[in-house]
């Protein structure tokens, strides 16, 4: 079942790859572990230039340099409730 969701942040993992955050969309989580291509539509906070991104899902980062560098930028976005 496809669904629309708002995600806080997506950026350039490297040349190739796409790091975003799934916290809060669980139903859209579900569905990219299911059905692997997903479309992103962003626009730059720096520019306001948009644009459209067709993405395949390859894996979820729990721990390392990429999964911490993205938590704290969500934490400067979002801070989670106390």
């Amino acid at each position: 079942m496809p669904n629309v969701t708002f995600i806080s942040h997506i950026e350039y993992a490297d040349r190739r790859h796409m790091a975003l955050t799934y916290r809060f969309f669980n139903k859209t989580r579900e569905n990219i572990l299911a059905y692997p291509y997903a479309r992103a539509y962003v626009t730059s906070s720096d520019s306001g230039a948009s644009y459209g991104l067709k993405l395949q899902y390859l894996r979820t980062e729990e721990a390392g340099p990429s999964f911490e560098r993205l938590r704290a930028r969500l934490a400067g976005i979002a801070p989670t409730p106390a």
